[in-house]
C-alpha cells in the first residue's frame, strides 16, 4: 500500500511505531556494539517511510523482530550473526525504497514541468488566435472556443460588467439544456448574486464544486441542472471587464487547476475584448460621421437647389 493511500494519521503513527519496534525488539533486550548501527538505520527508515512503501517495510520489521525473538529463545549464541544480517537487510531495503521514492518524485516533477510547458504553448496559441480577431462577436466566440481547449465543460458564457450589472454577451452549449432563451436575456445585478459579487470584489476565481451544497449559489430559472460552476474574472490593468463562467451538470467537474488555466486565457481575453470594443466604437463613430456627412450634404444640396430656384425666378422677372 503506497503511503498516499494511508488516509488516517493514526494509522501512519501506528505503522511507524511498529516498524521501529520490530527493528529494535532485540537490541533493547541485548545491548551491544550494534546499538550505534541502529542509530544509523533510524534516519534511513524514516526517509523510506515518507518516500516508500511504509506498510511493507513495517511488516518486514515486525516479522524480523518476531523471528529474532524466537531464535534468541532457541540459540543465544547466534545473536551477533543475526544482528548483522538483520540490519544489513533493513538498510538495503530502506535504501532501495528511498531511491525509488526519489525516482518517483523526479518523474512527477518532470511531468509537472511538461504540463507547464504545454500550457504555456497552448496559451501562446490562444493569444495569437484572439489577436487575429477584430470583430467584437468573433472575439467573444473565439474566447469560448479556446476555453474548451483548456478545460472540458458542458456550457460556458461571457458576461460583461456595466454599472454593477453583469450582462451575458456570448455563450456556448446551452441549447443542449434548452437554455438559449434564458442565457440570452440574462442580466445579474451584483447585489443579488453573491458569487459574482465576490469575484468582482476580489478579482480572484471562485470554484463551486457542488451548487446544491453551497449557500452562496442562487439558482436561475431554467438553470437548475447546473451542479458545478467555475467563474474567472476578465481583468485588464486592475479593471474588471467581466467574467468567464463554466458550468457542468456533474458535481466536482472543475478544479482550481482549471481556474489557473483559465486565468491565463482571461488575461488574453481582456486585451482582445478591449481591442474589439475600441474597433467597434471606431466603426460606430465612422458610421456616425458618414451619416452626418450624408445628412449635411443633403441639406447643402437642398439649399443650393432652393437658391438656384430663386436665382432663376429673379432672372425671369428681369
Amino acid at each position: 500500500m503506497p503511503l498516499n493511500k494511508l488516509k488516517s494519521p493514526l494509522a501512519i503513527v501506528v505503522l511507524f511505531t511498529l516498524l521501529l519496534g520490530g527493528t529494535s525488539v532485540f537490541i533493547v533486550a541485548y545491548h551491544g556494539g550494534d546499538g550505534l548501527l541502529f542509530l544509523f538505520v533510524i534516519p534511513i527508515v524514516i526517509v523510506s517511510f515518507f518516500y516508500g512503501r511504509a506498510l511493507y517495510i513495517s511488516m518486514m520489521g515486525i516479522l524480523a523482530g518476531v523471528a529474532v525473538w524466537v531464535v534468541l529463545q532457541i540459540s543465544p549464541d547466534i545473536v551477533s550473526s543475526l544482528r548483522t544480517v538483520f540490519f544489513t537487510t533493513v538498510t538495503c531495503v530502506s535504501l532501495s525504497e528511498t531511491f525509488r521514492g526519489f525516482s518517483l518524485s523526479r518523474q512527477r516533477a518532470m511531468a509537472a514541468e511538461r504540463d507547464q510547458r504545454l500550457l504555456a504553448e497552448t496559451l501562446t496559441e490562444v493569444t495569437l488566435a484572439l489577436a487575429s480577431q477584430i470583430s467584437y462577436d468573433d472575439v467573444l466566440d473565439e474566447i469560448l472556443r479556446q476555453a474548451r481547449r483548456l478545460v472540458s465543460f458542458k456550457t460556458a458564457n461571457i458576461a460583461l460588467l456595466k454599472q454593477g450589472v453583469l450582462y451575458c454577451v456570448a455563450w456556448q452549449g446551452y441549447n443542449a439544456f434548452d437554455g438559449e432563451d434564458v442565457i440570452g436575456g440574462l442580466f445579474q445585478p451584483l447585489e443579488v448574486y453573491p458569487i459574482n459579487s465576490e469575484v468582482i470584489r476580489s478579482g480572484q476565481p471562485v470554484l463551486i464544486p457542488d451548487t446544491q451544497s453551497d449557500s452562496r449559489w442562487v439558482t436561475v430559472d431554467g438553470m437548475a441542472w447546473i451542479r458545478s460552476h467555475l467563474i474567472v474574472p476578465i481583468t485588464l490593468h486592475n479593471r474588471i471587464l467581466g467574467v468567464l463562467r463554466l458550468d457542468d451538470d456533474t458535481p466536482e467537474a472543475f478544479s482550481m487547476e482549471d481556474a489557473r488555466r483559465l486565468t491565463g486565457l482571461a488575461g488574453a481575453a481582456a486585451i482582445a475584448i478591449e481591442k474589439a470594443q475600441l474597433y467597434r466604437d471606431l466603426q460606430d463613430y465612422a458610421r456616425h460621421l458618414e451619416q452626418r456627412v450624408q445628412e449635411r450634404t443633403s441639406e447643402i444640396e437642398t439649399q443650393m437647389a432652393q437658391l438656384e430656384a430663386i436665382l432663376n425666378l429673379s432672372l425671369i422677372h428681369i
